[in-house]
């Protein structure tokens, strides 16, 4: 499973943070798992400037044991960009003077001290880093997805395995129990049996449960991986 976190790039807030280390506990030590979506750039009244100042105060936190516990795999994953300028940009020809979109998209390049779209056209296409977005997620994700997904069932089937190896280690132990208690009466034999007896029942009915749930588990996954496969397709 992979982690797309979306937060707003100017609202580094302790809330945020507290999302944030919670999608990488839910990861089980694979931070390279997350990628963070820093959006709306174009909301920053500097852009360019601003974005850096703001990278480098979320280089602190992403850096640290909480989040990737390493510097490159943060800034690596560390995504910022601007759907909405992206948008306007692509749409630019079809843009109706005097409208609220002509009006949007030149208060936003002004930020970048441009006047004319067509003097910086590619420099502000390049900055809202959505084509490079798009290339991430086909790369390193959309491609990558059968090793993900084995990764994530091998993981679920250790959890299992070891989920059966504590119940069966506790079985024994049980069974330990019985040639103690068979020192004793009959009807404290009995009641042992059936009293461990239950318990493997359970351990059974538990293994079932989980060996249904990884096979679920793969076939959706699958599904919504070649969904998202189809889906960056057809936007490239």
């Amino acid at each position: 499973m992979l982690f797309l976190v979306c937060v707003k790039s100017d609202a580094l807030t302790g809330q945020e943070m507290a999302t944030i280390y919670s999608v990488f506990a839910n990861t089980r030590y694979n931070p390279e798992k997350v990628f963070i979506i820093a959006t709306q750039l174009d909301t920053l009244n500097r852009p360019q400037e601003h974005w850096k100042q703001q990278h480098d105060e979320w280089m602190k936190y992403l850096k640290g044991k909480g989040a990737y516990n390493n510097l490159e795999l943060a800034d690596k994953n560390l995504v910022p960009v601007s759907a909405y300028l992206y948008t306007l940009l692509k749409d630019y020809n079809n843009i109706v003077p005097d409208s609220d979109k002509y009006w949007d998209l030149d208060g936003i390049i002004r930020k970048f001290r441009v006047k004319d779209v067509n003097e910086k056209y590619k420099e502000l296409l390049d900055f809202t880093n959505i084509s490079k977005l798009k290339n991430k997620i086909k790369k390193e994700i959309v491609s990558n997805y059968k090793n993900i997904l084995l990764q994530d069932v091998v993981g679920k089937y250790e959890l299992c395995k070891d989920s059966i190896k504590e119940t069966m280690e506790q079985i024994k132990k049980s069974q330990n129990e019985i040639l103690i208690a068979s020192q004793g009466g009959i009807d404290e034999i009995k009641r042992k049996q059936e009293e461990y007896s239950l318990k493997y029942q359970e351990a059974e009915k538990d293994k079932e449960d989980l060996e249904n749930l990884l096979k679920t588990l793969k076939n959706a996954t699958t599904k919504r991986a070649d969904e998202l496969e189809k889906a960056i397709k057809n936007l490239a």
